[in-house]
């Protein structure tokens, strides 16, 4: 309590002076100067990065309208399936074009690409080629993407979170599931309300679902949605 609202540079001269009164020993004091710094040298490294994104937009606008155009074809393909329920098969020539998309422009136009990402994982490709894609494209450390917070704020403000998505925010071991701690914990408080909002809009969908097989489906979701938010309630505290 006596931390709260304290800046790093002051959160670490109050734990220097309750080391030298002996109210922490020196093993609690270490863990928490190393702890501190490297979330001061995290948040550090997110604003460099996210100044170098601005520096660098710059798309001409044959390109912006390039990537609009194809934003609409996979909301179209998605919308398709919602209604046909007929999944699409990527041919070699589709997927190329989308990962060249993503390989070119995931700097000059990020807020693009990161729409064309998350709409890729919710494309019904039954080859699933196109949703690994994705998930490696994430998981790539160069490409920085936990560190997007536009982009995880993006996606959880869209219609449909890919249950994918919830996979990709949290790790596993023999004490159960826990966030990954390659997020900022301020991040996670900001998308908590909308991953309630989430699993709200996925309660009424199991409410109306009309078959075991759709039940059944809608409840691991909802229990996905549940492992999430505790595990980033946990993470913030």
């Amino acid at each position: 309590m006596q931390l709260a609202g304290l800046s790093t540079p002051e959160k670490l001269n109050k734990l220097m002076e309750w080391k030298d009164k002996n109210f922490i020993d020196k093993k609690t004091y270490d863990y928490f100067v190393r702890a501190w710094q490297e979330k001061e040298t995290k948040r550090e490294t997110r604003r460099l990065y996210t100044r170098t994104i601005k520096k660098r937009e710059g798309p001409s606008l044959a390109v912006e309208g390039e990537l609009d155009v194809y934003i609409q074809h996979l909301r179209t393909l998605i919308q398709n399936y919602r209604i046909s329920g007929a999944k699409w098969s990527i041919s070699n020539e589709d997927l190329a074009k989308f990962k060249n998309y993503v390989e070119k422009y995931s700097i000059s136009c990020r807020r693009k690409i990161n729409e064309i990402i998350i709409l890729g994982m919710r494309i019904p490709d039954e080859s699933k080629e196109l949703v690994s894609f994705c998930l490696d494209t994430i998981s790539n450390p160069k490409g920085r993407y936990y560190e997007d917070d536009l982009f995880w704020k993006d996606l959880w403000q869209s219609k449909f979170v890919p249950r994918d998505a919830i996979d990709l925010m949290l790790t596993h071991s023999e004490y159960g599931y826990k966030m990954n701690s390659l997020f900022d914990s301020e991040l996670i408080k900001e998308i908590i309300p909308l991953i309630e909002v989430q699993r709200g809009q996925e309660l009424k969908r199991l409410e109306i679902a009309d078959s075991d097989i759709e039940k059944s489906r809608r409840a691991k979701r909802l229990a996905a949605f549940d492992t999430l938010l505790k595990a980033a309630n946990e993470y913030c505290k």
